[in-house]
């Protein structure tokens, strides 16, 4: 359910961001309780948007603090490593 929320508001941001690009988004419960519960990984953005996956994860999170409903399921984000958005 969450993952599904999340996925969608996700979706939702890339799709604002980047109009020309088409992509499902995957987000995965990360496997270490230090990266949050949830990771969505931008690096597979990088060859399709032509920026750094850091630069892609900040600018999705940027949209996502902007989603009331996004933020109704997520206390905290963070960009990690080389382009993580946990």
């Amino acid at each position: 359910m969450i993952r599904d929320v999340l996925s969608g508001e996700i979706n939702k941001a890339i799709k604002i961001l980047y109009p020309n690009i088409v992509y499902q988004v995957t987000v995965v419960r990360t496997s270490n309780s230090e990266f949050g519960d949830y990771s969505f990984a931008a690096m597979d953005l990088t060859s399709r948007v032509g920026q750094n996956p850091r630069q892609i994860a900040e600018e999705i999170r940027k949209k996502l603090m902007d989603s009331g409903n996004f933020n109704k399921y997520v206390a905290k984000t963070e960009i990690a490593g080389p382009g993580f958005l946990n």
